[in-house]
């Protein structure tokens, strides 16, 4: 009787360990974010449309730069400055000039002995020395470097001592305020995405966390390589976490 019951239990181990196998093979593999159900099928480098070089129109030795990288700046703020030593000397040589034309003008308006072509020849003088004067200030104002967005300095190219040529970078400015990114979405799932519809935004540069998006635009042609369609998504980015560079994954809730 011991052996008929000792028999039974381990036939019923077995099974039971047969039905437990069967069980745990079976499970599913969720595709989805663990906990909020997001479904990341695009991805692509976040961009900025709003950056700028900012450079100097003049040539000239730097004195001052104020903004240092990572620094926050306006519009408008003064970012660097340049030596205005001999620029200034221009200026008051132009006044001068000026002063001298207006002098003679004057004179050759109240003087009887004067004729019409003694007038004509200090109106012409005035009228350079006039043109002078608004390009030496036009130069002069020009030292004083100013930004002409605002934003972050997201790099410092020149240094106090450095003589920039016009058009050289001094420092480079991007505005995370409005950053976006450009995803190539499968074309399988055009019926599910919209235009001003909500999306979910992963960077793995940074966390797992999840950031929120907009689809701004979804272009009406297929890419012919891969049959998929360009997206645009815009970002919320209050925290100032993103940055132009960084991979961004896109997902649908």
């Amino acid at each position: 009787m011991k052996r008929v019951i000792l028999f039974c239990l381990v036939i019923g181990l077995l099974f039971s360990g047969c039905s437990s196998g069967n069980e745990s093979s079976s499970k599913s593999i969720s595709i989805n974010g663990p906990s909020t159900g997001t479904v990341f099928i695009m991805g692509g480098k976040i961009a900025t449309d709003d950056s700028i070089d900012v450079s100097s129109n003049i040539t000239g030795k730097i004195v001052e730069v104020s903004a240092d990288l990572g620094k926050k700046v306006k519009a408008g703020d003064v970012v660097a400055r340049l030596d205005t030593t001999e620029l200034q000397s221009k200026v008051d040589e132009a006044q001068s000039a000026v002063s001298a034309a207006q002098t003679g003008l004057s004179n050759a308006q109240s003087s009887k002995n004067s004729n019409s072509s003694d007038v004509s020849g200090y109106q012409s003088q005035l009228s350079q020395a006039q043109s002078q004067l608004k390009a030496s200030q036009e130069a002069l104002d020009a030292a004083v470097i100013k930004a002409p967005i605002s934003g972050t300095v997201s790099s410092r190219n020149a240094n106090i001592g450095d003589t920039v040529t016009e058009g050289e970078s001094i420092i480079s400015i991007v505005n995370t305020d409005n950053l976006y990114v450009n995803a190539y979405a499968p074309a399988r799932i055009l019926n599910q995405i919209n235009v001003g519809q909500s999306v979910a935004v992963k960077i793995p540069d940074i966390s797992d966390d999840e950031f929120s998006g907009r689809i701004a635009v979804i272009n009406s042609k297929l890419d012919p390589r891969s049959s998929d369609v360009l997206v645009k998504v815009t970002l919320n980015n209050k925290n100032k976490l993103l940055k132009p560079g960084m991979f961004a994954e896109v997902g649908l809730q």
